[in-house]
Formats: structure tokens, C-alpha cells, sequence
């Protein structure tokens, strides 16, 4: 029995087992982003209730009436095309502006787009960069399914691959930090 061709074959097969498991969890995480491979842009249809809970940090002083006139689309009768992109404008402004590199009145223009959902000027000026596409002038670049899969694969392997360790891909929590 040859022990180093042995060790060899159980490190490949080792390798090759956290691959699969690298990638099962990239695919779950591209999946649940894009709900099911169907939506390549953020989504801002809330309840007032929803936003409360989903983004109370932002809206803890905020009264019901005010997030019913300005930021909820669900629940609040019929809107016009016009009226709907003002309050889901107001609730990423609200949200992700002033942080994730955007000014105030960015948090809009650079909300979640593609497979990982990649979010904030600061991450498309650098996924942009890396992938030679300029993301920060035409952040829709990142709703074409072929730019989001190179997004994703970049995002995975600059922020969520160097954090996990060898036992690390089967826990999906860990992962989706």
C-alpha cells in the first residue's frame, strides 16, 4: 500500500467534497437573493408593519400615518407607477443613504442589484472595477444576468470565501453572515 498516494487521494477528495459544498451554498445564497433566479433588482413593496419591523432602526421614530404616506406600497391602496418609485425611492434613501458610500439621496440608485443583491456605491465602484464594468455611472448593468453571475462569483470571493474555514460550509448561518 502506497500511504502518499492514499493521503493524496483522501486530500483531493476532501477538496473536492468542500467545493461541492462551497458552491451548493453560492448557488442557495444566489437563489434566496434573487427570490428563485426571478428578480435581479431590490424589492420595496411593504406593509407599514413590514417596515417597522425590517427597518426599525431607520424608522423608530416615524409615525404610522408618515410611513403610510411616504414609504409603504402595500396596503395603502392603489398607486400610480409614478407615485410607487416615490416611496420605494424615500425608503432606500432612507435606508441605504448617507452609508455604503452613498450620499443621502443615493441609497435609490445604488439599492440591491443581481444574483448577491450587491448594494451601496462603495461595492459597485469596487465589483466595477475588478470586472471591468462601470457600475457607478450605469448601476443597471448589474440587472444583466450574465454581469450578475461575475458580481456574485466576485462578491463571493472577496467577501464571504477568506471569512470561512474547512467546517465552516455546512453551516449556512455562518455562510450568509
Amino acid at each position: 500500500m502506497d500511504i502518499g498516494k492514499t493521503m493524496y487521494s483522501d486530500s483531493i477528495k476532501a477538496r473536492e467534497s468542500i467545493e461541492r459544498k462551497e458552491e451548493s451554498q453560492f448557488m442557495a445564497q444566489k437563489h434566496h437573493e434573487s427570490k428563485g433566479f426571478k428578480s435581479l433588482v431590490e424589492d420595496a413593496n411593504y406593509r407599514v408593519r413590514s417596515i417597522k419591523k425590517e427597518f426599525k432602526k431607520y424608522f423608530r421614530n416615524i409615525s404610522d400615518e408618515e410611513i403610510r404616506n411616504n414609504y409603504a406600497t402595500v396596503g395603502v391602496g392603489k398607486l400610480s407607477k409614478e407615485e410607487k418609485i416615490r416611496r420605494q425611492t424615500n425608503l432606500f434613501n432612507k435606508t441605504y443613504g448617507g452609508r455604503l458610500g452613498n450620499s443621502p439621496e443615493e441609497g435609490y440608485k445604488y439599492r440591491g442589484r443581481g444574483y448577491i443583491q450587491l448594494t451601496g456605491k462603495e461595492n459597485y465602484e469596487k465589483a466595477g472595477r475588478a470586472l471591468g464594468l462601470d457600475l457607478v455611472n450605469k448601476p443597471e448593468l448589474a440587472e444583466n444576468p450574465k454581469n450578475a453571475d461575475r458580481i456574485a462569483r466576485w462578491y463571493w470571493e472577496q467577501r464571504v470565501k477568506p471569512k470561512m474555514k474547512y467546517e465552516d460550509w455546512d453551516n449556512t448561518k455562518k455562510v450568509t453572515r
